[in-house]
């Protein structure tokens, strides 16, 4: 929640962590995005942040919701369920 709430003004996409991330599924240790299918991985759930937030499994999607509100700035195009021990930051062109 730090990342989204230090980001500087601008657009942004996430990548969030998954256990073990690349290939594997494993469903029961997700915390942030839900992947039960490997088609799932690196796509937007819904398409746009907001909505991307729907599908965030508890307490990270409150604690996200809260941390996009305090930096209203930093415009979250969409995020994904991405690698095992980062969070993908790209900024987009304003």
């Amino acid at each position: 929640m730090a990342v989204i709430r230090n980001l500087p003004p601008g657009k942004y996409t996430l990548g969030l962590p998954r256990p073990k991330g690349g290939a594997a599924i494993d469903p029961d240790n997700d915390v942030f995005l839900p992947v039960t299918d490997h088609a799932q991985v690196t796509k937007s759930p819904k398409g746009a942040f907001r909505k991307d937030l729907e599908v965030v499994l508890e307490p990270a999607r409150t604690a996200m919701r809260e941390a996009a509100n305090l930096n209203p700035m930093a415009k979250i195009q969409y995020m994904y369920p991405d690698g095992v021990d980062h969070v993908h930051v790209e900024a987009l062109p304003s």
